[in-house]
């Protein structure tokens, strides 16, 4: 089932991560929830992975709430090399979590990439999401502004 993922934004060239809506969710409540955090934030973009369901989060969004902007992303690389820019902005101090209330986003990155690793690091790819697009490491136009992330994840 799709999740809401971590909430970023950013000013002064600096990433904050706001929240982390991670969760399974039947559709309807996922979208309620996206919906939800896009509003909460005052959200300029909802992304969504197409290779992992993002064709029914767009349809899914654009019929309850048409309002809300959906970008589509297709991951053609493993995980660890999409995180790769991402954590090298970590370390650069450029990407802050200024609540205490990311702790299962923070546990999840501590364990991403460590031998034996189970699960899926589904936090951690939505987070890799959104700090792409705002910190514009595809090369497109820079961004200001908020992103909620909503991704495909499928039920074990």
């Amino acid at each position: 089932m799709p999740r809401a993922g971590p909430k970023p934004s950013v000013v002064n060239k600096r990433g904050y991560v706001l929240h982390d809506g991670t969760d399974k969710l039947q559709p309807e409540k996922w979208a309620e929830r996206v919906a939800s955090l896009f509003s909460t934030y005052r959200a300029d973009l909802v992304i969504a992975e197409n290779n992992q369901g993002g064709d029914l989060v767009q349809s899914n969004l654009r019929s309850a709430y048409g309002f809300l902007p959906v970008k589509l992303v297709r991951a053609f690389r493993g995980k660890d090399l999409r995180a790769e820019p991402v954590a090298h902005l970590y370390a650069q101090g450029k990407v802050h979590h200024p609540t205490k209330a990311l702790v299962e986003l923070e546990e999840q990155m501590g364990m991403f990439g460590a031998a034996g690793f189970k699960g899926s690091p589904d936090r951690v790819d939505a987070l890799v999401y959104a700090i792409t697009e705002l910190a514009d490491l595809n090369g497109n136009a820079p961004k200001v502004g908020a992103v909620v992330i909503s991704a495909g994840n499928r039920r074990h």
